[in-house]
């Protein structure tokens, strides 16, 4: 496979769940905001989650609902939006039409089409931009199906898969960044209901709270960071997207099934060691060491293994 399709094939996948993600957690937001009081839904911090709260702040500045959603979901000037991430999934799938199947085309484009025609209003109503972000999630759900059932399973799926969990593992650390460090500032909201249900709010944007609740009962910030860290066969905890991330880059270096060599591939040998520095602690130790200080590393981390599969493979 040429290094461009397969360049092509990993930042569509990036990007397709980086839409998701962003309209998932705007999606949380907004059904808090219906049950509770505004000075306990706080939208800031899903800027902050995105590492462009400067870019905001100069865009923008104003942080509540509308304006907020509609940086994050349809603004076509941040290249982090749900429509731009949408727009560039588009565009390097329209470059890798003979890899995909045209079911897959079709869904992304109606995707962005009706993001597109919203982008163009002026004002657009919360509960608007709500279903929009529906559409949104849906529609990832939609292509990852898609790509299961219908695309060959060669390498350019397999970078399609890649580029899916190095992302969703970032989002998923990102998301429990905001919440410890953003979300409540003040030391007298720690254990109280505006914390567990914050908590469960993080659960819920990442699909894991029914789950979390049948495996773990009781929502307490070590158990919780225990399962979005850890846990193993829950599809967005950060140890079970690198394992799958691994098994995608086997797959790619080792097609026939053996065994994955490191001396070639030093993407490989950091994606290892990024998942042995994950697994070799548990959730209590991750709060008592810092969840903040685990997560920068997690993510500087990331970032290298990112930048060597870029060296290695593009």
């Amino acid at each position: 496979m040429l290094s461009r399709a397969a360049e092509q094939m990993f930042w569509m996948g990036r990007y397709v769940e980086r839409a998701c993600n962003v309209a998932r957690l705007l999606e949380v937001n907004y059904y808090l905001s219906l049950d509770w009081e505004d000075q306990y839904v706080q939208w800031e911090p899903l800027v902050q989650i995105t590492g462009d709260y400067e870019f905001f702040l100069a865009q923008r500045g104003q942080f509540d609902a509308p304006t907020v959603m509609q940086f994050l979901l349809l603004d076509n000037n941040y290249q982090n939006s749900a429509i731009c991430a949408l727009s560039n999934a588009r565009e390097n799938a329209r470059a890798s039409r003979e890899y995909l199947p045209i079911e897959f085309w079709e869904e992304l484009n109606r995707a962005f089409q009706l993001l597109k025609k919203y982008a163009a209003y002026s004002e657009i109503s919360l509960a608007t931009m709500q279903r929009l972000c529906g559409k949104v999630t849906e529609t990832g759900v939609r292509l990852q199906g898609i790509c299961e059932d219908y695309m060959w399973h060669g390498e350019g799926y397999q970078f399609f898969r890649l580029g899916v969990w190095l992302e969703r593992s970032d989002k998923t650390s990102r998301f429990l960044h905001a919440k410890y460090f953003y979300l409540l500032p003040d030391s007298k909201d720690v254990g109280s209901t505006l914390d567990d249900l914050h908590w469960a709010a993080l659960l819920h944007s990442l699909a894991g709270l029914d789950i979390y609740h049948r495996q773990y009962g009781l929502v307490t910030p070590d158990k919780v960071i225990s399962f979005l860290v850890l846990d193993e066969r829950f599809p967005r905890s950060i140890r079970f997207c690198l394992q799958q991330a691994l098994i995608c880059l086997s797959a790619i270096v080792s097609p026939e099934g053996t065994k994955l060599s490191n001396e070639n591939c030093q993407s490989a040998a950091q994606l290892e060691q990024l998942l042995k520095y994950v697994t070799e602690r548990d959730g209590a130790q991750i709060v008592i060491n810092g969840l903040h200080e685990f997560i920068n590393d997690f993510q500087i981390r990331l970032n290298h293994t990112a930048e060597g599969i870029q060296l290695d493979f593009f």
